[in-house]
Formats: structure tokens, C-alpha cells, sequence
């Protein structure tokens, strides 16, 4: 007679049911008996889940990517360092570091990286190629522009270069040139190319802002106009341009095997908070230019991935065993007007949107220039934009202006920008607060501040908001 359960025996198919579930161990137990060896039993109930499990799906084979051919390669510009020692018309003062939700070393280069030691942003050197000849940037009156458009909606980017080739950054070799396809220079990129597309992302944002755009026209009639507004450095770090130039770098550099493929199971297997693992990824180690592939195949690997690789990399212990220097890799890719612009500066580009038509379709030939990252397009026409950028606050006034804001700290305000705003807000005013009404009056104030700038320089900028010189007070507050 078989002997009755014990407690323990008990506790150790309880800890199996949960682990494996009942079917799976009683069908093991009808085989062993209940009075089984419980190590026994524990080993069975194992192996017959592994056999049961779905085979590892096959790793997908990258073919490596080919080095992009120099169109003119007697057309290089070296665009740093920046003969006034600012990052250009939309910067802010050199000696104030970005910052954003956490605080940055304003060194290596300054605000683009947390390791000390490097040079500042404006300082490492870019030798580029334009890949195709974009027209020049125009520039918009706020007062011309209320003349025609009753409303704004943001276009949230990245600052990344457009129509360039990246040849070298901070004179580190490369294996070809990482070619870079803008965000906030899409407009011009497309309009070079093919014609009026002035926006690209995922067929989801694409919907997004057309239904944005639409809103805004039935509730304040009149032209809706798309502004461009800046996030941080970091967010070229997810790019496609970031991962071939990280790519190029190491295929070329001098690191040992042991610390790439160190660096390449780290990869495979990250899980700090808010990292995303590429647990098949094919490896700097076995093939750097098969790996770009891989990261650059967007149906099977996120921004969340690219980036998870890019901030790990930015690590004193690879920086030092010869990986890429990300910070400089960071302010390498961006445009040079835009290098010490904060997040949500607002104005660079500006275009005029067709409420309503949706995502532009596939087919057409200005398909031949879709942006890596984002396949889906927002048709309209380039206007140019502001001659100098124009802090969130006073662009975006419509939701900063709201008195409930001042209770949010600085990061969470500039996410509400980015993203949902609180529906109590969007409740009260009955539509998305994102969108801007803008007049005369709203026109007055934009202008006033791109006066100022133009006749004194940009001010500091620091977190949460801009810093008031000790000399004269603030533009932004002048402003309002």
C-alpha cells in the first residue's frame, strides 16, 4: 500500500504546480508514483517541460551592410568648432550644460555625456558629405505667419543632421561613411529629393498628428502650421545614423576581441531598469557590420533596443578598452544650430500642414527617400522657420500658461509636451492642450524674444527653466 503524503511532499508539489503547473507534474507522477524520490520527481517534471517547450526561434542571418559610396568626396566640411564659441543661432550659452531629467557633467563634450574629461560640444571636429543638396533655410516672421495660420501642433524630434554622410567624428576611424537622415531637416532633406513631405515616423504617430492637426482646424478654423521642437541629446542615441556610426567605429577601431564580445553578451542579456535585451543579436564580436544590419532592421529590432546598446556603451570601462565615445558621437550627429538648444525649443522648422489627408501613400515616387526609422510621411509644404529658437514656454503657451502646470516639476512639464498632458487640463480647456491658437498678440511676444537674442546672444539655460543673468533680466520673462 502506497505510503499517504507527507507535509513535505506536500510543499514540494505545491512549489512544482506553481513552477510547471498540475497537468504537466501529475502526468510525471502517474508514471513514478506518489511515492517517488521528491529529487527524482523535481528532475522528471524538468525535463519533460524542456521537451515540451518551443524550439528557440532560428537566429535570422544578417548579411553585412555595404559601405555607402562618398558621392563627392571633394565635398567635406569641417563644421566645428564654431568660430563665435556658441553652438549657433539656436544655442544658449557654451558655459551652461543641457540638462534634463538628471543632472549631466558639462564635460565630454558638455552635456552629452556623464563621463568627465572630454572636449565640449562645440569642439569636436565633424568631417561630413552631403549626399544630396538641400535648399537653403528660410526664415519666418511671427507676424507673417499669424497673417495666414490660426494654429500650431509640436512635431517632437531628435536634432540629428540630414543629407549628410558622417565620414569622422572627433577624427576617429571609421569603416565608410554612417549616413544620416534628419528629423528637423526633413522637410528640406524631402523637398531635395522628391517634394512636399514634411514629417516622417511610424504609421501610428503619422495618425496621431494628422488627427491633431484636424482638431485644431475645426476648433480655431483657419491654416494649421506643424512646428519642429527639440528633445535632448540623448534622442539620437535610438536612431538608425547612431547605430551605423557606432558600427563603422568599432569595425575599424582596435579592440580586443575578449572586450567586444564582453560587451556583446552584455547585450544579449541587459537587465538594468528600463533596459530592453537583444537577446539574439549577432554581435560586434562575430561581424560589426552584419550587426548594424540587425540593429537597423526596424520589423525586428525597437528604438528601445538601440538605445539600451548606445547608453550601455557610454561607460567609462568601453570608453577606455576603445569603444566609440557616444558623447561625442552624440554631438557629432547634430545639427550645429541646434547643439546647445534645451528641450522643447521650439522653431527651427516650421511647415504648413493639410488637415485630413493622412499618412501620404507608399507608392508614390517619394518612396525612394524614406527615412530608416520612420516609413510613414506627413505631406504639406516647408515654410522655413524661426531665425532663432524660441523656449517651450513662450511657443507653447496655451499649456504652460495653464496655472496647474506650475505645480509639476520641470521634467514633467516637458513630458506633457511630449506626450499625454493631464486630462483634467484637456477637459477643461475641451481640446488637446498641445495645440497652440496663435495672434497678433502671441506673434508679439515670439518676436520680442528673437529680437532680444538677436541683439544680446542666447541666454543660460538651466533645468526647468531659463536662468536669470545678474546683469539684465530674463528675455523669457521679458516676454511674456
Amino acid at each position: 500500500m502506497a505510503k499517504p503524503p507527507t507535509k513535505r511532499n506536500l510543499e514540494y508539489l505545491a512549489d512544482l504546480f506553481t513552477q510547471y503547473g498540475q497537468p504537466l507534474v501529475d502526468e510525471v507522477m502517474s508514471v513514478l508514483g506518489r511515492d517517488a524520490d521528491p529529487a527524482m520527481v523535481k528532475k522528471a517534471v524538468a525535463q519533460r517541460a524542456a521537451a515540451a517547450a518551443p524550439p528557440k526561434p532560428a537566429r535570422t542571418k544578417y548579411q553585412p551592410v555595404e559601405p555607402v559610396a562618398n558621392p563627392n568626396p571633394a565635398l567635406k566640411d569641417v563644421v566645428f568648432p564654431e568660430g563665435s564659441g556658441r553652438g549657433g543661432s539656436f544655442a544658449v550659452a557654451q558655459q551652461v550644460p543641457i540638462v534634463g531629467r538628471r543632472p549631466f557633467i558639462a564635460q565630454s563634450p558638455g552635456g552629452y555625456s556623464r563621463l568627465a574629461g572630454g572636449l565640449p560640444a562645440n569642439q569636436v571636429t565633424v568631417e561630413t558629405a552631403p549626399f544630396l543638396d538641400m535648399p537653403k533655410r528660410q526664415f519666418v516672421d511671427p507676424h507673417e505667419l499669424v497673417k495666414e495660420f490660426r494654429s500650431l501642433i509640436p512635431f517632437i524630434g531628435d536634432k540629428l543632421r540630414g543629407a549628410q554622410d558622417i565620414i569622422s567624428v572627433a577624427g576617429r576611424p571609421q569603416a565608410g561613411a554612417a549616413r544620416a537622415y534628419s528629423g528637423p531637416d526633413y522637410p528640406r532633406q524631402q523637398r531635395a529629393a522628391f517634394g512636399n513631405e514634411v514629417w516622417g515616423s511610424g504609421a501610428s504617430v503619422i495618425t496621431a498628428l494628422d488627427r491633431m492637426a484636424q482638431e485644431a482646424q475645426d476648433r480655431f478654423g483657419g491654416r494649421v502650421a506643424g512646428m519642429y521642437t527639440a528633445m535632448g541629446p540623448e534622442a539620437v542615441d535610438q536612431t538608425t545614423t547612431m547605430m551605423e556610426l557606432i558600427g563603422r567605429q568599432i569595425a575599424a577601431g582596435d579592440i580586443s576581441p575578449k572586450d567586444k564580445k564582453a560587451f556583446d553578451d552584455f547585450i544579449r542579456t541587459a537587465s538594468r531598469k528600463d533596459d530592453e535585451p537583444i537577446p539574439d543579436f549577432v554581435g560586434f564580436a562575430e561581424d560589426p557590420m552584419a550587426a548594424i544590419a540587425q540593429l537597423n532592421d526596424i520589423r525586428n529590432t525597437s528604438m528601445g533596443q538601440r538605445r539600451t546598446l548606445t547608453q550601455a556603451m557610454n561607460a567609462k570601462p568601453y570608453l577606455e578598452a576603445g569603444f566609440p565615445d557616444i558623447g561625442a558621437n552624440r554631438a557629432g550627429l547634430t545639427i550645429p544650430d541646434l547643439l546647445y538648444a534645451p528641450e522643447g525649443t521650439s522653431g527651427y522648422m516650421i511647415a504648413a500642414l493639410e488637415p485630413g489627408k493622412g499618412a501620404l501613400p507608399d507608392d508614390i515616387i517619394g518612396a525612394k527617400l524614406l527615412h530608416p526609422n520612420y516609413p510613414k510621411r506627413l505631406g504639406g509644404t516647408d515654410l522655413g522657420g524661426f531665425e532663432v529658437g524660441v523656449p517651450r514656454e513662450l511657443v507653447w503657451s496655451q499649456l504652460y500658461g495653464r496655472p496647474e502646470m506650475q505645480s509639476y516639476e520641470p521634467f514633467r512639464q516637458l513630458s506633457y509636451l511630449f506626450g499625454r498632458p493631464p486630462k483634467q487640463i484637456r477637459a477643461d480647456l475641451g481640446y488637446d492642450p498641445r495645440i497652440q491658437p496663435i495672434d497678433e498678440e502671441w506673434a508679439d511676444r515670439i518676436a520680442t524674444y528673437i529680437d532680444a537674442v538677436k541683439k544680446y546672444g542666447p541666454e543660460p539655460y538651466a533645468s526647468g527653466g531659463f536662468a536669470v543673468r545678474q546683469d539684465r533680466p530674463s528675455f523669457a520673462a521679458k516676454a511674456r
